[in-house]
């Protein structure tokens, strides 16, 4: 479509006139546009026709911009939120799962886990209760005797 000249693809369409009537371009004979409006059929001097055209093309025009300007930001904005999301998340799953336990049972065979989550899991025992045992409150949890497991730190 181009601005400031009646062509075949303004056939059919809908526009306001002068007065801001709706005005439907029926076709054009010469210097003058054939309309539908709604008083009836009239035939308007082309001219009269080409600067609302124009006018209502580029407000259409700056309207499609800002609509796709929104849009972009945001999209933008969604996709900076997933990013930060998928940032914390990979920061939160490079933690250690937590220190590492020791089970000491009654004969005392050791028996370690990756987390008291971990060993609670498996021996059926309280979490508070083994991390009171490996932080010397109390004396066993679930028949064991518990301990947090030493790590060793090498020298550079």
């Amino acid at each position: 479509m181009n601005i400031g000249k009646i062509t075949e693809s303004h056939i059919g369409q809908w526009y306001l006139d002068d007065t801001n009537k709706p005005v439907k371009i029926l076709g054009c004979m010469g210097n003058l546009i054939r309309c539908q409006t709604l008083d009836g059929i009239v035939w308007i001097p082309i001219f009269d026709i080409q600067k609302r055209i124009t006018e209502q093309i580029a407000k259409e025009m700056i309207s499609k911009q800002k609509i796709s300007r929104k849009a972009k930001e945001s999209q933008d904005a969604l996709e900076d939120s997933v990013k930060k999301k998928k940032e914390r998340n990979s920061r939160l799953s490079k933690k250690p799962l937590g220190r590492r336990i020791v089970a000491i049972d009654s004969s005392g065979n050791e028996h370690a886990f990756d987390s008291i989550t971990e060993a609670s899991i498996a021996l059926k025992v309280n979490q508070s209760c083994i991390s009171e045992v490996a932080n010397n409150k109390r004396k066993t949890a679930g028949g064991y005797k518990w301990r947090f497991e030493k790590i060793e730190h090498e020298d550079a």
